[in-house]
């Protein structure tokens, strides 16, 4: 079969033009590789830096409750009279206001009963906890291990019991379904050094969603406004789930059905099992719940 001359220079021509063309996908995907390696690397050095924040600000809670029960200065024989209990709740509330991320403190006596607990909020609203004077949480296992010197310790931590994050009854009652928190609890020593009670603090779990927003925040400037943070246990339990909204609105999902309940490690992705394995990094993989 001939080709004429004409037919011959067009197709020379077509196939001339397709040089620039094939060098203008590959400087494109070149780009694009470029632009999601940087990508993946910013939101990874973001998770790194969150979770040290996270971790520098659980850590100075964990020394908050071993402060404020070395201040509890009244003799424990005192704290049932009206004067003595009020100069302790007035302690209790004063901490509350200036702190600003405790939803419950209370202070129980050796047998575990509460003897006083803040009567208002971090905002110096008045709350209702007056349930709470009496309420016996002797059989509660941060009671005990605080009484026993059994803590949550560490190479450099000792003195505090910490107790994981939950839905802890008494936080619900007074600040209302949604309520998160995380308890931290420290032996209240006399003079003698010997145990007479229990300062408790429950801290509201938005000191850590309140880093994570921030986080997020970062990463919209960063031109990634669609970067969604997922925080869980060394289990894979969840803990706190940020996915920005079509109208670029940042809000917890707090809901039962996903805090304290999913278990990502159970959608079994590489990311997580690398996660859990200990290890850093970014890959790109699809989400099994999303299949995107």
């Amino acid at each position: 079969m001939k080709i004429n001359l004409s037919l011959r220079i067009i197709l020379s021509m077509a196939a001339a033009g397709l040089i620039p063309v094939l060098g203008l996908v590959v400087l494109a995907i070149t780009k694009a590789n470029t632009i999601e390696k940087m990508a993946s690397e910013e939101m990874n050095l973001l998770a790194l830096q969150s979770l040290d924040t996270i971790e520098r600000n659980l850590f100075e809670r964990y020394g908050d409750v071993q402060a404020f029960a070395s201040n509890a200065v009244l003799n424990s024989e005192n704290w049932s009279e009206p004067l003595a209990n009020k100069a302790v709740v007035d302690a209790i509330n004063n901490y509350i206001r200036l702190y600003g991320v405790y939803t419950l403190s209370m202070v129980l006596d050796q047998t575990g009963r509460c003897v006083a607990v803040n009567s208002i909020d971090a905002k110096n609203n008045p709350i209702n906890t007056s349930f709470l004077i009496g309420k016996d949480f002797s059989k509660s296992d941060w009671f005990q291990n605080c009484r026993d010197g059994h803590f949550t310790t560490s190479e450099i931590l000792s003195g505090t019991v910490v107790s994981d994050v939950s839905r802890d009854p008494d936080a619900v009652t007074v600040a209302g379904p949604q309520a998160l928190v995380i308890g931290y609890s420290a032996p209240i020593l006399g003079s003698d050094g010997q145990f007479r009670g229990v300062w408790r603090n429950l801290a509201d779990f938005t000191l850590v969603e309140d880093i994570i927003r921030v986080s997020s925040n970062s990463l919209e400037k960063k031109g990634i406004p669609s970067g969604e943070f997922a925080l869980a246990t060394e289990k894979g339990m969840l803990l706190a789930f940020l996915e920005p909204g079509l109208n670029g609105a940042r809000e917890f999902d707090r809901s039962p059905t996903n805090v304290l309940a999913k278990n990502l490690e159970e959608i079994d992705t590489e990311s997580m099992r690398q996660a859990h394995a200990g290890k850093t990094g970014y890959l790109r993989e699809v989400c099994p719940d999303k299949n995107v």
